[in-house]
């Protein structure tokens, strides 16, 4: 049986810590916490469900037009060279596609959570760069309702799973200025056959507690259980904001 193809969802998702964000304590004896909402304006394309489907492509305005509701947070604790960073992220996409004259339209209602919790290690530290290492487990939540014109495109599917990850990120502060740059990049798998998750991010520093960041993603996972398939790929532009304390 060949695979469906499902090109859609998602308007605010994570992965992985996204928008990137170090916090590191001055006093390395001290916590420092930090929290992240943010939104990531993705196209969506792939393949997923387990039923004969049609392809539907969407883009990010086609995904900020179905979204129903989203929510996207990440944290993190650190002291000294040691962080625990959690992400959050949680979408319900509400979209329909015409795929012809005959079968009419296929709606189709997706609810996707994911939660990834690694911790990091710094390995590398001066006044305006620093780097960690990352290790850790992401949890994925997909459940997406279909209906179309035949039975045939009329079907619910979900499915969920663990993967392990491991990974680098880094920031760097440009020398007397509010700008910076960060970056990271993970792979991972077991539940899944494998999945890469890449960034890059521009940041402004508006106070020593509160910063913002514009950058750019690219996620790919494929994972298949039985007849059930999710191999997406998802690129884009990402906003976010950061409150350190």
């Amino acid at each position: 049986m060949n695979k469906p193809s499902l090109k859609n969802y998602l308007l605010i998702s994570s992965v992985i810590f996204s928008p990137l964000t170090l916090a590191t304590p001055e006093n390395q004896d001290d916590w420092e916490f930090s929290i992240n909402p943010y939104m990531w304006l993705t196209d969506h394309r792939g393949s997923a469900g387990f039923a004969e489907l049609p392809p539907v492509e969407m883009s990010p305005k086609n995904i900020i037009d179905d979204a129903q509701y989203g929510l996207s947070l990440s944290g993190s604790a650190v002291k000294g060279n040691h962080g625990i960073y959690v992400d959050y992220s949680y979408s319900d996409i509400r979209s329909s596609e015409e795929i012809g004259p005959v079968l009419g339209d296929l709606d189709v209602y997706t609810t996707t959570t994911l939660f990834t919790m690694a911790y990091g290690y710094e390995v590398f530290q001066n006044e305006n760069t620093h780097i960690q290492l990352l290790a850790g487990t992401r949890y994925t939540n997909v459940n997406y309702d279909y209906h179309g014109g035949i039975p045939l495109l009329t079907g619910n599917a979900s499915d969920s799973w663990f993967d392990a990850l491991i990974g680098v990120q880094g920031q760097h502060q440009f020398k007397d200025s509010n700008l910076f740059v960060n970056a990271s990049g993970q792979i991972g798998g077991i539940s899944s056959d494998g999945f890469y998750d890449v960034q890059a991010n521009l940041g402004y520093q508006f106070t020593p507690a509160i910063s913002g960041t514009v950058g750019y993603r690219q996620f790919d996972v494929d994972y298949s259980n039985g007849d059930f398939v999710y191999d997406i790929k998802q690129q884009g532009w990402q906003l976010g904001l950061n409150w350190d304390f």
